[in-house]
C-alpha cells in the first residue's frame, strides 16, 4: 500500500477514545472536589471559625505569662490566670471542647525539692493543695478564658507547684511553674 493508506488517516475510534478519556478525567476531578471540599459555615457553628470558602479554624490555649510566676502570693489571695490564645490553625475536623485546668501543690522548702518530689510516675504532692474550677471552651471560639485559684488560708510559706492542663477528648497537655507563697 502506498499514499494515504499507509497510516496517514487517523482512525475515528482513536479520537473518540481521547475524548472519552479527557471527559473521564474531568469527571473524576469534579467528584474529588465535591467529596473533599472544605467545610463551610452552617447555622450550628461559630461563623468566626469557619470562612465561607475555607477550612475550619481551631484555636489552642496555653498558660501563663511571666507575671504569674514572678509574683509573691499570700494565703487567701486569688491567683488570676489569663489563658493565652494561639493564632487559629486550619483543620478539617469539627469544633472540639477544651478543658483548661489549674492545680496548686506545696509547700516545698526549695525549688530543687519541688522539682525532684513533684515529678515522675509517683510524685509526692505537697500537703496543701488547691484546684481552680475548670474552664470549658470550644476550639472554634476566639475566647479569652480566665481561671481563678484561691490560695488556701492555711497555706504555709514556701514554693508551690502550679500545674496547668489543657485537655480535649483525645489529647491532654500539662505544664508547670513555680510560685512562691509568704
Amino acid at each position: 500500500m502506498s499514499g494515504p493508506e499507509q497510516g496517514m488517516a487517523v482512525p475515528v475510534s482513536g479520537g473518540r477514545q481521547r475524548i472519552v478519556m479527557v471527559l473521564s478525567v474531568i469527571a473524576v476531578l469534579l467528584l474529588l472536589v465535591l467529596v473533599f471540599r472544605p467545610t463551610t459555615s452552617s447555622p450550628g457553628r461559630n461563623s468566626s471559625a469557619v470562612t465561607s470558602n475555607g477550612p475550619y479554624h481551631a484555636y489552642q490555649y496555653t498558660c501563663c505569662t511571666a507575671s504569674i510566676m514572678n509574683a509573691i502570693y499570700h494565703p487567701g489571695e486569688v491567683v488570676t490566670v489569663h489563658w493565652i490564645r494561639s493564632a487559629p490553625i486550619s483543620t478539617g475536623s469539627s469544633a472540639t471542647p477544651i478543658t483548661l485546668s489549674i492545680t496548686l501543690s506545696g509547700p516545698y522548702r526549695t525549688v530543687k525539692l519541688l522539682k525532684t518530689d513533684s515529678v515522675g510516675p509517683h510524685p509526692r504532692l505537697g500537703r496543701t493543695r488547691a484546684t481552680a474550677v475548670p474552664v470549658r471552651v470550644m476550639d472554634s471560639a476566639a475566647d479569652s478564658p480566665v481561671s481563678t485559684l484561691r490560695i488556701p488560708e492555711n497555706a504555709r510559706s514556701g514554693y508551690y507547684n502550679l500545674t496547668t492542663t489543657t485537655g480535649t477528648k483525645n489529647l491532654t497537655v500539662s505544664g508547670s511553674g513555680v510560685i512562691r507563697i509568704d
